[in-house]
C-alpha cells in the first residue's frame, strides 16, 4: 500500500475517533474510544494485508536478437555475422531491423535543435555502423601501431592491451553485430572533449531510450564494459529495455546480469 493511502486511512481513523468523542460530550456520555480505535486499526491492518500483489516484473527472452551481448568477454560468432540483413542509414550499413527507429531518432534530434547555435549545423551523422571482421582487424592494428609509435619500446602485449581499451578486439565489437552506431555532430567526429559537450549529442543521450537505444559505454562503467567512455556510441536494445537501463543509470552488462539472476 502506498503512503498516500496509508495517510488517508490514518486520517479517517482520527476523524472517527474525534467524532465519537464529540458525540459523547454532546450527549454527556463518557466517550469510549478504545474499541473504536481498535476497530479502526483492524480495518487499516486488513486493508494493508489484503492489498493486491505488485504486478510481476516483465520477463525477457535473453536470446532475442536485440539483446545479444558482445564485449571483450563475449565474442561474436562469425557465422552469426553472415546472417545479418543490412540496410543503409547515412550511407552506413546497419541491421535492417533498427533502421526506422534510428532514422526517426536522427530526424527528431535535428528538429529539436535546429535553431541551437553551438557550432554545429545539419543532422547528427552516423559515421560508423556495421563492420566486417577484416575492417575491425584493420582498425585494431592501426591503433596498436599508433600506440607503439607514441611509446617506443612498449611491448607487443602492452600495446595490445592498451589498444583494446579504445578499439574492440576483432570479434568483440558491437559494430560487427550491426546493432551499434557511432553518431557524431559536425566534423569533430571522435574528439571526446568536443562531442560530449555538443547540444545534439546531449539530446541524444537524454532521449535515445525513446527509440530503443542506449549510450553503450558510459563514463562511470568502464570497468564493467571494458571500453572507455564513448559519448557517440549507441546500441539498439528495444524501447522497454533501453528505458530501464537509461533511467537507472546502469549499463547493458549490469542489466543482463540482473535478468539472469532472477
Amino acid at each position: 500500500m502506498n503512503n498516500t493511502i496509508k495517510k488517508l486511512l490514518a486520517l479517517l481513523a482520527g476523524v472517527l475517533i474525534l467524532s465519537s468523542a464529540l458525540f459523547a460530550c454532546a450527549e454527556d456520555i463518557p466517550a469510549d474510544t478504545t474499541s473504536l480505535t481498535e476497530t479502526t486499526e483492524q480495518i487499516i491492518t486488513e486493508a494493508i494485508e489484503t492489498e493486491p500483489p505488485a504486478p510481476p516484473k516483465p520477463t525477457y527472452d535473453l536470446d532475442a536478437w536485440y539483446l545479444t551481448l558482445v564485449n571483450p568477454w563475449n565474442k561474436l560468432s562469425l557465422d552469426y555475422i553472415a546472417t545479418i540483413e543490412l540496410s543503409k542509414v547515412n550511407g552506413k550499413q546497419v541491421d535492417v531491423r533498427m533502421v526506422e527507429p534510428l532514422k526517426q531518432m536522427l530526424n527528431d534530434c535535428y528538429e529539436a535543435n535546429k535553431t541551437v547555435s553551438d557550432g554545429c549545423t545539419g543532422k547528427p551523422l552516423v559515421c560508423s555502423g556495421f563492420r566486417t571482421q577484416e575492417y575491425q582487424e584493420g582498425l585494431f592494428n592501426k591503433k596498436i601501431n599508433k600506440i607503439k609509435a607514441a611509446k617506443p619500446g612498449i611491448s607487443d602485449e602492452e600495446a595490445y592491451r592498451l589498444a583494446s581499451k579504445e578499439v574492440a578486439i576483432p570479434g568483440t565489437s558491437e559494430h560487427q553485430l550491426g546493432l551499434a552506431v557511432d553518431i557524431v555532430c559536425c566534423n569533430t567526429h571522435y574528439n571526446l572533449d568536443m562531442q560530449k559537450t555538443k547540444i545534439r549529442q546531449l539530446w541524444l543521450i537524454e532521449n535515445c531510450h525513446k527509440y530503443g537505444f542506449i549510450l553503450r559505454f558510459p563514463a562511470d562503467k568502464t570497468d564493467v564494459t571494458g571500453i572507455i567512455y564513448e559519448p557517440w556510441h549507441y546500441r539498439y536494445v528495444g524501447v522497454e529495455v533501453a528505458t530501464e537501463i537509461m533511467s537507472r543509470g546502469i549499463c547493458f552488462e549490469e542489466w543482463l546480469a540482473e535478468q539472469k539472476a532472477q
